[in-house]
């Protein structure tokens, strides 16, 4: 499983301790002026924030659909989860539509946000 940081409404929900966010990961002089006024809060809530899990079989099957769609293939490069049960990985919405699209398409107008250098 992957464990994701998010940024929403000046907040960085991470898996991670505020001190250890901020140790591990590289930003730029750019980026920590950006990120000056936003808190850093561990725990697996992210501050409200709805919660799906996608296994590493469900991120490679999206980008097997992008692959797909590029070669001609009619796909809608969506999964549908609806998995609230799972003992451990209980995503916390009744249901969701996850769509993988291409980087020149969704960052079209506007540049991608920063990535720790290591998953670049």
């Amino acid at each position: 499983m992957l464990k994701v940081t998010m940024i929403l409404d000046n907040h960085i929900a991470s898996p991670m301790k505020p001190e250890e966010f901020v140790r591990h990961y590289y930003l730029s002089p750019i980026a920590k002026e950006d990120l000056k006024d936003i808190r850093v809060e561990q725990g697996d809530n992210f501050g409200g924030v709805e919660k799906v899990y996608l296994s590493r079989k469900n991120l490679q099957t999206l980008l097997s659909k992008l692959d797909r769609k590029k070669r001609g293939d009619y796909t809608h490069c969506t999964l549908v989860k609806c998995d609230t049960v799972h003992p451990k990985y209980s995503q916390t919405m009744k249901e969701i539509a996850i769509t993988a699209v291409e980087d020149k398409d969704y960052y079209a107008d506007r540049n991608p946000g920063v990535v720790h250098p290591k998953d670049e």
